[in-house]
């Protein structure tokens, strides 16, 4: 049998990507394979597209299932170190029964193989930075994040690590409450986000995401 290899699982709001990297750290995918995430289906829903993306990503590369050491996941945010989504829902989870889901377990206990969480914008932070700095440099140096997608995320890298605070949730950067005093016109609502805040930096940034007028993006675009 060849080596091992780890599969990354890429979920969002529409879609799941997929990876595979062999020992050697080299991608055995050049392209975006991309499949239906489901999210806005439920939990059950969710996880058996992120198995399928598992399975479609394997056969895609020829890679037998039992050469698979470990799965990568990341979401959206907030989310825990251990991949918990917050209480109050997260950016692609805003249903009810997604609030407090663990989210990382689940997909473990489908599969049967150790699966490995980080949020999304924790990922890509960890993986710009060892692609900025020169591999022997990039465990000394620091970095700082801004991730803009679907929403506004982030990630803080010390010494080539992700700074993941206390409840897992350091550098969410979109969910920083912003103080909307002289902000909003005469009875304009307040923005609203997803993960349940009012006035985060998210729901200022893309107020599509919430109830809130256009113009309340204008004073921090």
């Amino acid at each position: 049998m060849a080596g091992w290899v780890v599969v990354g699982l890429d979920n969002g709001g529409t879609t799941n990507n997929a990876t595979v990297l062999d020992e050697a750290g080299s991608f055995l995918v050049e392209e975006m394979l991309e499949s239906p995430s489901h999210v806005t289906n439920g939990p059950d829903k969710a996880i058996e597209a992120l198995a399928q993306a598992l399975d479609n990503v394997l056969q895609f590369t020829g890679v037998e299932r039992a050469r698979v050491r470990a799965v990568g996941l990341d979401t959206p945010g907030p989310v825990s170190a251990d991949g918990v989504i917050s209480s109050k829902g997260a950016t692609n989870f805003s249903a009810p029964e997604w609030h407090s889901f663990d989210v990382r377990g689940a997909l473990e206990a489908r599969i049967g193989i150790p699966v490995v969480y980080n949020n999304d914008a924790n990922a890509a932070a960890l993986y710009a930075h060892h692609a900025y700095f020169a591999a022997e440099v990039a465990m000394t140096r620091s970095s700082v994040s801004a991730i803009v997608g679907t929403g506004l995320g982030g990630g803080v890298v010390e010494a080539g690590r992700v700074v993941r605070g206390a409840a897992g949730m350091a550098g969410e950067l979109g969910h920083v409450w912003i103080p909307m005093d002289g902000l909003l016109a005469d009875g304009q609502p307040m923005p609203r986000c997803n993960c349940g805040l009012a006035g985060d930096a998210e729901s200022v940034m893309r107020p599509s995401l919430g109830p809130a007028a256009p113009a309340a993006a204008g004073p921090n675009s």
